[in-house]
């Protein structure tokens, strides 16, 4: 028997009374997988699988569950808290607690996914325990390619949803290009060489330098975050991201609602259609679509500073009246009550309209746009979810 501290979820925890065979050596604690944990970090009582015997029910029952449901919140909690994560069908992970009634994790979910996705909760382990060592292995090169990006890396927690999050990552490669294929050469060998190709397509098309960011070995995204059980085509090299942070890419039902509001028309369909045959019109509308967004923002922006000012105005002028002192001027957030006002506008959501209400979502050139489509690549606006600045092979 020893005190061990064992990496877990959450980095490295003291785990109190460890009991191991005398197979194990001087250090069990080094092999994660050979040991069960039962309890939150800090609780006494962790035993190696081989151990069973030596403290019957330990690794097994109902502590043995307690202890892996406790690792599994804490596997979800951590992913995302470092990426944010969803359902394969773009969903949250997210249920209602019985008692409070409020939106909690859905961690039953997420299980049921992984094990389904790997094959089983031991086909998982072993799973992960491979994407471990890959990740770790000369020099842990490989945590260089894999998100979370460098200068988001703080403390060591990171590492631990690193590792979950290249499992999930390796398995959609091995369902993309076979079982077999060496994951770690293909991540590192970058941009296709078909995608290299087209870029200088379009360069010498557009006649100018711009900038794209290519292989990124990571799920597909909705609205920032990752659907867990995808792959993206970025992570095989075939696409590239445009100025990101001015072409956003826009979920169906925000795009439903955007149309409702600026009173335009431009389906998935459509939008697939023109791209083809009439990508200039497909860019034109968009663009139209983009600045009515912003005139009519504004407008109504501009109406509720306005009635705010006159609510000021009458205020001071009846204090005057009265012989009392002017009021204060009320702190109004004229977008947030403009919001409050639309139902539309509501259903668009204050994060994307506090960014792109004065700018607009289309920031890309037609000439830029043309000479993707010159090079035949397809524009993310052509999506279900309109991305506007991303194109693939």
């Amino acid at each position: 028997m020893g005190v061990a501290r064992a990496r877990g979820a959450f980095g490295d925890h003291r785990v109190g009374c460890v009991f191991w065979p005398d197979t194990l050596g001087v250090e069990p604690w080094r092999d994660y997988d050979g040991l069960h944990y039962y309890g939150m970090p800090g609780v006494v009582g962790a035993q190696p699988a081989t151990s069973a015997g030596a403290n019957p029910g330990a690794a097994t029952g109902e502590n043995a569950s307690v202890a892996d449901s406790e690792l599994d919140k804490n596997e979800l909690q951590l992913l995302q808290e470092i990426y944010g994560v969803l359902r394969k069908d773009g969903s949250a992970y997210k249920t209602k607690d019985a008692k409070t009634q409020k939106l909690v994790d859905d961690v039953a979910a997420y299980v049921s996914d992984r094990d389904a996705y790997f094959g089983s909760a031991d086909d998982y382990k072993t799973y992960r325990a491979t994407a471990k060592a890959e990740l770790d292995a000369d020099g842990a090169k490989l945590r260089r390619f894999i998100e979370p990006p460098l200068n988001s890396r703080k403390g060591e927690k990171w590492k631990d949803a690193q590792e979950v999050f290249y499992a999930w990552v390796r398995k959609g490669y091995e369902k993309e290009v076979g079982a077999g294929t060496d994951i770690p050469k293909l991540i590192r060998s970058g941009m296709s060489e078909a995608m290299k190709e087209a870029l200088k397509k379009v360069e010498t098309s557009y006649g100018k330098k711009f900038k794209a960011g290519g292989m990124n070995p990571r799920p597909m995204k909705l609205s920032g975050k990752y659907r867990l059980g995808t792959l993206s085509d970025h992570a095989t090299g075939t696409a590239v991201d445009v100025d990101a942070s001015s072409n956003p890419q826009i979920p169906s039902a925000t795009w439903s609602a955007i149309l409702k509001y600026t009173g335009k028309s431009l389906d998935h369909a459509t939008r697939k259609s023109k791209w083809k045959s009439k990508p200039k019109d497909l860019y034109d509308t968009i663009k139209e679509i983009s600045d009515e967004f912003v005139k009519k923002v504004g407008e109504a922006v501009k109406k509720e500073e306005e009635a705010a000012k006159k609510e000021q105005q009458a205020a001071e002028e009846a204090a005057k009246k009265a012989g009392k002192p002017a009021p204060k001027p009320k702190k109004v957030d004229a977008l947030d009550a403009a919001i409050a006002k639309d139902a539309d506008l509501k259903k668009v959501g204050k994060a994307f309209i506090s960014k792109y209400h004065k700018t607009g979502f289309l920031g890309l050139e037609w000439s830029l746009v043309e000479a993707f489509h010159k090079a035949e690549l397809t524009w993310g606006a052509t999506y279900p979810d309109v991305d506007l600045h991303h194109f693939s092979l």
